[in-house]
């Protein structure tokens, strides 16, 4: 699972980078043989002003191609990278799940046709 962490108006601090490197690992890291990339965008909406605009948009790529993407907006930047790689741990795991379960459906349906033969 490769990560890329990425401002779009200004120079990312190690502390943040760091903490965005290691929330979204702690996150997702169940799914890292799933996951080829995870990409980290994050913005200060409205500049200096204030205000709930620190945004975090997660774009996660899949082994099998589909792509996920998540935004959050909080007042900070640390709180809108938790929550965004809270949201992308379910959502991916929800995906695994359905992917999961159409597998095994295959399975007992193609068991039920040998046991009818």
């Amino acid at each position: 699972m490769r990560i890329v962490i990425s401002n779009r108006r200004a120079a990312i601090s190690k502390e943040l980078y760091d903490f965005a490197e290691r929330r979204v690992l702690f996150a997702l890291s169940r799914f890292a043989p799933r996951i080829e990339q995870v990409l980290v965008l994050l913005t200060d909406e409205n500049g200096p002003r204030g205000g709930i605009d620190q945004t975090c948009q997660l774009v996660i790529q899949l082994d099998r191609g589909e792509q996920f993407t998540i935004r959050q907006c909080e007042a900070t930047v640390e709180e809108a990278v938790s929550r965004a790689a809270d949201a992308a741990s379910r959502m991916v795991g929800r995906s695994m799940a359905k992917r999961r379960d159409k597998a095994r459906s295959r399975y007992v349906a193609a068991a039920r046709n040998y046991a009818d033969n």
